[in-house]
């Protein structure tokens, strides 16, 4: 009887822990709220970057058989927009997936939208660089945390 019992109590530990590493591998196969909104952001700013990059570029274009030296500038400066467009999409696409690195480029890149707020409030004021570097802050926290931080990986996740 006493045998019986152990085996009992065995197989319903192994089905608790065989259904805990289930429901843990679901959990970890959906992807965070702060993540998906900040890829959804990457994506827009990407998508913007690319498009204004091109419309510069298409409007310099006409402008380089000129002497002036601006209008190379220009090209240049609109050249690396869409560069920067590039970037931006392929982060949040990486972002997407869970990747190591994108989670190091996306904290790089609010970093980076910070500092340019802050220089906006003191230089340009207005309320757009206040919210853009508050929300700047609450994701750079959010990344920082462990739990988010632990989620990324070498692998890509579907």
């Amino acid at each position: 009887m006493m045998r019986i019992a152990c085996c009992v109590l065995r197989i319903e530990l192994r089905n608790t822990h065989t259904q805990y590493v289930k429901i843990k591998e679901r959990k970890m196969e959906q992807r965070p709220v702060g993540v998906m909104v900040l890829t959804v952001l990457l994506i827009i700013l990407g998508a913007y970057a690319l498009l204004m990059g091109f419309l510069g570029l298409s409007g310099s274009m006409a402008a380089l058989v000129s002497p002036l030296p601006s209008a190379n500038t220009n090209f240049l400066m609109n050249g690396l927009a869409m560069l920067l467009g590039v970037f931006l999409l392929g982060t949040a696409i990486s972002l997407y997936q869970m990747l190591r690195w994108a989670w190091t480029a996306a904290l790089f890149i609010l970093v980076i939208l910070a500092i340019r707020d802050i220089l906006f409030i003191f230089y340009g004021g207005g309320v757009t660089p206040v919210l853009s570097l508050i929300l700047a802050v609450i994701l750079i926290v959010y990344l920082a945390t462990p739990t988010i931080r632990s989620q990324f990986s070498d692998t890509p996740q579907r």
